[in-house]
């Protein structure tokens, strides 16, 4: 299967107010997810005015079983957080419940808290440029930006993104059946890049088409290459291939580590999310 499925999330935001940005960035991770969980073993996605929750049959990351936004009034949230949670709980499944600038109601992490679920460190600084300001600096020495175009290229992104980010194979590996299952196609809503230093593999990178957005995912270096701008240069390519391909604004979700660079390369913030998470040994 390639991209085609999804071609819906094609059409491209013209409008790059803060408040249509602050949107986009919310709606992209959505539409990720969107795209990406019927192609996950006993994937299904859910999608109401109260509540966006997905799940899946995989137990190996919490990411891969999520309440993504949450719009439930103060007096209907216990109601609607208990009959979530009771859903993953019944079926062991460690899971992620993101509370968003938009969502409601405004004390949700303090209700996920007293049920339980313990707050993820690591906030999310949701970020967005126009694609039209991309700085054009040098690239480190020795860099070479390649994109994935078959499933062995894409083994060694899968190789770089684990080591980039210090994971365990097991949290990963799914993305690489997922993956593949789009295709490397000009038309897959998906784009996946290696860069090797010196011809050694050391950096990882995806772009995702989606709500009319480029979002970057996955941008992870080799310990051992780091501090040489090697993760800016993968951003950078990635979003001029979105700007090339006529995508007006880019977006992502930083973490602390790589707030900064994002900043230096002209992303500015649309708001935070915190996120909260619950396991079967909690």
């Amino acid at each position: 299967m390639n991209g085609v499925a999804g071609l819906d999330e094609r059409r491209i935001l013209t409008d790059c107010s803060p408040a249509a940005l602050a949107a986009a960035v919310e709606e992209n991770a959505v539409a990720y997810w969107r795209t990406c969980v019927p192609l996950l073993p006993g994937g299904e996605f859910h999608e109401s005015d109260e509540m966006t929750w997905f799940a899946s049959d995989f137990t190996s990351a919490p990411w891969f079983n999520q309440v993504m936004l949450t719009n439930a009034g103060a007096d209907d949230a216990d109601a609607a957080v208990d009959e979530r949670l009771a859903f993953f709980r019944e079926r062991n499944r460690p899971m992620l419940w993101s509370v968003t600038p938009s969502s409601q109601p405004s004390d949700l992490g303090a209700r996920l808290q007293s049920r339980g679920l313990q707050l993820v460190p690591s906030v999310l600084t949701g970020m967005a440029l126009e694609l039209a300001e991309l700085p054009d600096p040098a690239p480190p020495a020795g860099l070479r930006i390649e994109r994935v175009t078959d499933a062995a290229g894409l083994e060694t992104w899968l190789r770089c993104y684990i080591n980039g980010f210090g994971m365990a194979a097991a949290a990963a590996r799914p993305f690489l059946g997922l993956y593949r299952s789009f295709g490397f196609d000009d038309d897959s809503l998906f784009r996946h890049y290696v860069g090797s230093l010196k011809g050694e593999p050391v950096a990882s990178a995806t772009l995702f088409l989606g709500a009319g957005v480029a979002s970057i995912w996955h941008v992870g270096t080799a310990p051992a290459a780091r501090r040489q701008g090697i993760g800016a240069a993968m951003t950078l390519a990635s979003l001029r291939d979105a700007r090339t391909m006529g995508y007006r604004s880019g977006v992502l979700h930083a973490s602390a580590a790589g707030l900064s660079v994002y900043r230096k390369l002209g992303f500015r913030e649309h708001g935070r999310t915190a996120q909260y998470r619950w396991s079967p040994q909690s």
